[in-house]
């Protein structure tokens, strides 16, 4: 951040070593970025701490287990079969925070939905944080924060925000990034 600072537990985040961000913090972004390796170094990402059975269990966890033991392309995967693996990245350390980056943007619909359903198992007993211009992924929170020029413009439930939005765009002049 330019001012201010991001905290986890009253530590300041930049301070905390790497090698441990993964154990805090699982992160899936919108584009999923293969690394070099087989079906298990895709979600362990070359740390040794992640055995095979936990990757094991966070391909059956998204529904990607039987991808093992087959060949395996990263090339021959659909959007959301890599958008599952980068889910099965962030949560195969078992983090207590899930930061999510418009994770739904390039899915169709009914991947979306799967997708979302994933994400809802994932969340469970976790802090979620996601980002998302998707109305229906909106849907799917508890509790909406939206962001305009860097600043809170409103906050609440899905439906109450959403409404909220909604008469904004039958106002005029309402802000382009709220339409």
């Amino acid at each position: 951040p330019s001012a201010g600072k991001v905290t986890y537990n009253g530590v300041d985040v930049f301070t905390i070593p790497n090698r441990l961000k993964r154990h805090l913090f699982g992160y899936v972004e919108q584009e999923f970025v293969p690394v070099e390796g087989d079906l298990f170094e895709q979600v362990r990402l070359y740390d040794r701490s992640i055995s095979d059975s936990d990757v094991l269990e966070a391909l059956d966890f998204v529904g990607l287990s039987s991808l093992v033991g087959k060949p395996f392309h990263v090339s021959g995967l659909s959007q959301g079969q890599k958008q599952l693996f980068s889910i099965a990245r962030a949560i195969v350390a078992n983090p207590p925070v899930l930061l999510f980056d418009e994770i739904t943007a390039s899915l169709d619909a009914r991947t979306e939905e799967h997708l979302v359903h994933v994400l809802f198992k994932a969340a469970s007993g976790r802090t979620v944080l996601a980002i998302s211009h998707r109305e229906s992924t909106m849907r799917s929170a508890r509790n909406l924060v939206l962001i305009q020029e860097g600043r809170i413009a409103g906050q609440g439930t899905p439906e109450k925000l959403l409404a909220r939005l909604k008469g904004l765009e039958a106002e005029e002049g309402a802000p382009e990034d709220c339409r």
